[in-house]
């Protein structure tokens, strides 16, 4: 995945534990991702993703959503997500721009 974000990605995701909108960056998403991946390895984690929209704005850019469902540690999380990709100069799908939405969770 960390392939996939370009050099001008800016992203925000809110945590309702922590109450406020966190921004990152291209490279902060990257470290992040990696960490959740050592976090997480060995563990009995599932996602479920449902509800996918492809938006196209242009030939050269498109908005997706959709919702994620994660169950781990006996907790489930549910999340909405936007995405916007552009096609680069280089010609690849890069995403530029996210938002992301968790809830609380519950215990299951």
């Amino acid at each position: 995945m960390n392939d996939h974000y370009s050099d001008h990605f800016v992203g925000k995701l809110y945590m309702p534990r922590e109450d406020k909108v966190q921004t990152f960056t291209g490279e902060e998403i990257k470290r992040g991702n990696k960490e959740a991946a050592a976090y997480n390895y060995g563990k009995d984690i599932k996602f479920s993703y449902s509800d996918l929209k492809i938006v196209p704005q242009s030939d050269h850019q498109a908005a997706v959503s959709y919702q994620i469902t994660h169950q781990s540690d006996g907790k489930l999380v549910n999340a909405l997500s936007l995405e916007v990709w552009k096609k680069e100069h280089d010609g690849e799908w890069r995403m530029i721009r996210w938002y992301e939405e968790k809830s609380a969770g519950k215990q299951v």
